[in-house]
């Protein structure tokens, strides 16, 4: 992923049982289980993921497959099994 900055690829929460999708300029790269755990739990998927301009943690991935997911319009959101928070528009 380092040939990406951060910002050229957009992270999504596939399914409720841990998927996360990043869409990158050449295609979909699925983490399977990648929120199926607490992070920092030995059976976790992957530990961090190395931009060009920045290093995301599991709680970081975490977080942008959540922020994402939203625009400025009306959003259908996929959360996980934890308590995401979701902060609302104007």
């Amino acid at each position: 992923m380092s040939k990406y900055s951060s910002d050229q690829v957009l992270f999504t929460v596939a399914d409720t049982i841990g998927e996360i999708l990043i869409q990158t300029p050449d295609g979909v790269i699925e983490l399977d289980g990648q929120t199926a755990y607490d992070i920092g739990h030995n059976s976790g998927n992957i530990a961090s993921i190395i931009f060009s301009d920045t290093v995301l943690d599991e709680a970081a991935i975490r977080s942008r497959a959540g922020s994402d997911q939203t625009t400025s319009g009306d959003d259908n959101i996929v959360g996980t099994r934890f308590e995401d928070v979701l902060g609302g528009g104007e």
